[in-house]
């Protein structure tokens, strides 16, 4: 054979050693299944490499025999993975570096971007923050984890809404509330109010209450103005990004079940002087509204009942008249999969009974999340939520006559609350202990037993 086909066979031999390649198909995912987007990938030893797409995936063509990926990421540890002979498909999860935990954030649409180059404030929490100390309302637990927001609550308990500043208000008239997204979807924040009138309103809640903190992974909120470049003219407020948890590919299921129990008790009182007794200018008068009577010295007087009773002031009256707040969690979340399809489904019940006697909320969450790769370049999130409210006798807001609050403060410190119980007469009239103020006064006991409302969930 002449030196020249020699030399030519040699090199049809090579090239047909260094063609033997395969394409390898993977995803780099963080440690709770989400994709890791633009992470690099590439060979050892050798110049091939690319990163990963939004959904964490890559396609990358490999030797037939061993070899070892390189996989990087901000935010993340670098880390090495063998891939074996014949081996064409692979899942990496990339472990967050300690030192950089606070330093990658999302902002929009999934997109993860390093701190440092952000033209605007972020700040995160993470889902587990807003479980361990558990709140009614999820925003609530953002308090005193953010600096520069602000919240507002009303004053009725877990049934009340929440109003959101940030960094103060932008607008004297409009709406100074961030906006809110949950997986990329808007929600609305605005506080609902019923039966607005001169006697008072009741607060129904807002829409963020409806979220379950169980299926939150973090917040991220968006500080200034400057958000609304991400999310337009909605977003001047700043923005609360919310991102739920996926489902993790694993054998089997994976379940998890978490039980709460809180108590609730007044941590202040109202400081009322229990040195005068009804009346004015020291008389006493048991028509009076006012506590500028006699001293209480425990002299005898017919009160507003018809009773010769000792005049006496109770400094507890207002503390034996509510109840211990009650209020049980329980959740339980159930998540399995594989390489190509997650899912998790998640359920939490709420009950509580609050301060007030003979008031109640209830709440039954639902989440069910499936997200699938169809193809190398199509995949599917989808997600369905659940929320059933029920709420019994929402406090009312305000200085009306049906607010129990309200009354207590107008109530002479020697006419107790423990004595308008029963609260109507035998033809189940209102007992009220100044019948000639009805239209501003009301018998807490009635209130809360016989003029509940039952209509505003």
């Amino acid at each position: 054979m002449s030196r020249f086909l020699k030399s030519m066979l040699f090199l049809l031999i090579g090239y047909s050693a260094t063609a033997q390649t395969r394409q390898l198909n993977g995803t780099v995912t963080d440690p709770s299944g989400q994709g890791v987007i633009s992470a690099t990938v590439k060979l050892k030893g050798g110049t091939a490499g690319t990163s990963t797409n939004a959904d964490g995936k890559f396609s990358l063509s490999v030797p037939d025999g061993n070899a070892t990926l390189e996989i990087s990421s901000v935010g993340y540890l670098a880390t090495q993975i063998a891939v074996a002979p014949g081996q064409n498909n692979i899942t990496i999860t990339l472990q967050i570096s300690n030192g950089a935990l606070s330093e990658v954030v999302v902002t929009a649409l999934g997109i993860r971007r390093e701190k440092k180059a952000l033209g605007f404030s972020v700040q995160e929490v993470g889902g587990k923050n807003l479980v361990e100390a558990r709140e009614n309302n999820i925003v609530n637990s953002l308090s005193g984890r953010v600096a520069g927001l602000q919240l507002y609550k009303t004053g009725n308990g877990p049934t009340g809404s929440t109003r959101i500043v940030i960094r103060g208000n932008n607008s004297l008239g409009g709406n100074n509330q961030p906006l809110i997204v949950v997986d990329g979807i808007p929600v609305e924040n605005y506080q609902t109010a019923y039966g607005q009138s001169e006697y008072g309103s009741f607060d129904g809640g807002n829409g963020i209450s409806d979220i379950n903190p169980d299926d939150v992974e973090t917040i991220t909120v968006l500080k200034g103005p400057a958000a609304a470049a991400l999310y337009g003219t909605r977003g001047g407020n700043g923005v609360l990004l919310v991102t739920t948890k996926k489902g993790v590919a694993r054998k089997g299921l994976g379940i998890k079940v978490n039980s709460n129990y809180e108590i609730d008790n007044p941590l202040l009182y109202p400081d009322m002087q229990n040195i005068y007794g009804q009346g004015s200018e020291g008389v006493y008068n048991v028509k009076s509204q006012s506590s500028w009577g006699p001293k209480i010295t425990g002299q005898t007087i017919v009160d507003w009942r018809g009773k010769s009773v000792p005049m006496s002031a109770d400094p507890d009256d207002l503390k034996n008249f509510l109840q211990t707040g009650k209020t049980w969690t329980n959740s339980v979340d159930i998540s399995g999969g594989n390489d190509k399809t997650v899912f998790r489904l998640g359920y939490t019940n709420f009950d509580n009974k609050g301060l007030l006697p003979n008031t109640t909320l209830k709440r039954d969450l639902a989440t069910l999340r499936i997200n699938s790769d169809l193809t190398n370049k199509l995949s599917v999130d989808a997600k369905i939520s659940y929320a059933n409210q029920r709420t019994f006798n929402r406090p009312q807001l305000s200085g009306s006559p049906y607010n129990v609050f309200a009354n207590y403060y107008g109530l002479p410190r020697t006419v107790h609350l423990a004595d308008m119980d029963p609260w109507k007469d035998i033809y189940g009239h209102q007992i009220l202990w100044q019948p000639e103020f009805y239209s501003t006064l009301s018998n807490p006991y009635w209130v809360l037993n016989e003029n509940f409302n039952n209509g505003f969930a």
